[in-house]
């Protein structure tokens, strides 16, 4: 179940970002994280912890709440 949701999420999360013309190399500079890393969280190998997601969000312009509910509506397709 948890390796469902990382998939899911991550997904969305690089869905996100490539709506904002954003490159991995980007978005990892700006979270002072590696590429390594948020490749791992985008293909759904490793979580995402809570402060991180925070990050994500304000940097794709997106609220947590908007993506707790694609999250909710792709997990009940499952």
């Amino acid at each position: 179940m948890q390796n469902d949701f990382n998939k899911i999420n991550g997904s969305l999360l690089k869905e996100a970002r490539k709506k904002q013309n954003l490159t991995l190399t980007e978005v990892a500079k700006k979270c002072g994280k590696s590429v390594g890393w948020l490749g791992d969280i985008e293909s759904g190998r490793n979580r995402i912890y809570f402060d991180d997601m925070k990050i994500l969000c304000s940097l794709y312009n997106i609220t947590l709440d908007e993506i707790s509910l694609k999250i909710d509506e792709l997990q009940e397709k499952l």
